[in-house]
């Protein structure tokens, strides 16, 4: 039986625009009487609004279309209509009785002068709205759900007019029509103009993680991301949900061009851990990171060799340039790890390519006849320099071979403990730049200082 009852409704409104003088299927114009059990009744209030939003979160369509009992005020006959009908086809039937009513004793030309006054810097956006009503109904049902602002404006004050001049008559049969009409309209109209708010919302938010990204230190983690705010502090994620914050990361970080490198770029370090950065912040980036840690870096190798020839040991970096560059890039690896990432990934040489003439003061040249250049050239580090300054730190039969080859063979048949690096990193640590903590230069001897006292005495 209730089949039947969905057959009946669902005739109305496929003829909707025959039926645009009649109101909206009632059990009275149905001739059925419909079990309460068999219905969901809301209002054509926030109920209805509160409905369309439960609706649009659905995953799956059921299997048959519930019949809907839409309740009005003062003396309006409810309204049944199938859940499929709501929006679309229960709009445009809305619609189509709104037109016929413009089209009646000029009722077109009243309601222009009266809105003209409300609405007077837009007297050609009026005159297209109301003659798409006329002309071009099915139109009108994109521009209402999209929310617009000038779309607002005009039904909002539409419907407040229609309902006071409505009401202030005799009703007749299509009275009534275009009185349920504009009940509806005037709902979803507040409830479409709220969804492009937040739509707008969103779009701002989204747009707002792009600009946090390619803001200084210019790196970030998934989770440091996710808590970006606005300017007034609120959380961006409010404005999404996770799955939409995903897939706008997700649609930043893949590119359909095969020719060229996407807008965010994702670098893995050695923890498996994300950290995205924005192309054209890359090389930017690595400029910075170079220019941070150079003292840094050089410190640390002045320490290490420090210990290292002060208990007459030496190593391959202090003799050979090829070590001495894998001596460079260990340190690194303990100083700032994301750089060595970066540096060594397939992408930087492409983004050096996209971008050969976007390098400014504060950058730095990463390549030569397409080869990465030497980590001493990137620091401006020099091996025979850090020598220099070490052995002007240490008294001068340091710089007598036989007197080190003399102490470094008694000291190994005395038994001595050998340094080695692990021991100087457990008791020096090295802090890591993008996080607050103290320098380098806190751990390691500032070796400049004492070779300017020395050359002073």
């Amino acid at each position: 039986m209730l089949q039947f009852y969905r057959e009946l409704i669902k005739e109305y409104f496929q003829n909707s625009e025959e039926n645009a003088d009649y109101p909206l299927p009632s059990e009275d114009s149905l001739g059925v009487f419909i079990p309460e059990d068999s219905i969901i009744s809301i209002g054509a209030g926030s109920r209805l609004a509160a409905y369309m939003e439960d609706s649009s979160k659905e995953d799956s369509k059921k299997e048959s279309s519930p019949v809907i009992r839409i309740n009005f005020q003062n003396d309006l006959s409810p309204a049944f209509v199938l859940a499929e009908h709501i929006p679309q086809k229960l709009l445009e039937t809305c619609f189509f009785k709104i037109r016929n009513y413009l089209r009646q004793y000029g009722n077109k030309e009243y309601a222009f002068h009266k809105l003209l006054v409300q609405l007077r810097s837009k007297e050609p956006s009026l005159k297209e709205m109301l003659n798409k009503i006329l002309t071009r109904t099915h139109d009108c049902y994109n521009i209402f759900t999209e929310g617009g602002e000038f779309s607002y404006l005009f039904w909002s004050y539409f419907c407040a007019l229609l309902k006071n001049e409505i009401q202030q008559k005799f009703r007749l049969s299509t009275d009534n029509a275009v009185l349920q009409a504009v009940h509806i309209i005037e709902t979803l109209n507040g409830y479409y103009k709220s969804l492009a708010a937040k739509t707008k919302e969103k779009e701002v938010a989204l747009r707002r993680i792009e600009l946090n990204i390619a803001k200084p230190p210019y790196i970030y983690t998934l989770d440091k991301i996710m808590k970006f705010t606005n300017t007034s502090g609120t959380p961006l994620l409010k404005f999404f949900t996770r799955e939409e914050f995903s897939g706008h990361i997700k649609n930043l970080s893949s590119s359909s061009d095969k020719k060229s490198l996407p807008e965010l770029l994702v670098f893995k370090d050695q923890k498996n851990e994300l950290h995205f950065v924005m192309k054209n912040m890359v090389l930017l980036l690595c400029s910075r990171l170079i220019m941070e840690n150079r003292n840094n870096l050089r410190q640390a190798v002045l320490k290490y060799w420090f210990r290292l020839i002060k208990n007459y040991q030496n190593e391959a970096a202090m003799e050979s340039d090829e070590a001495f560059e894998q001596t460079l890039y260990e340190f690194t690896e303990n100083l700032c790890p994301i750089l060595n990432v970066i540096l060594k990934d397939p992408k930087f040489f492409l983004i050096c390519q996209e971008q050969p003439g976007k390098r400014d003061n504060n950058s730095i040249k990463f390549y030569s006849k397409g080869s990465l250049l030497p980590y001493s050239s990137l620091f401006s580090i020099k091996r025979k320099d850090l020598l220099e300054d070490i052995r002007l730190f240490l008294p001068f039969w340091y710089s007598i071979p036989f007197v080190v080859t003399l102490f470094a063979y008694f000291q190994r048949l005395g038994g001595r403990t050998v340094f080695k690096e692990s021991n100087l990193s457990e008791k020096y640590p090295v802090a890591h730049p993008l996080i607050n903590q103290a320098p380098a230069s806190v751990y390691f001897p500032n070796i400049i200082q004492y070779k300017m006292k020395r050359q002073k005495y």
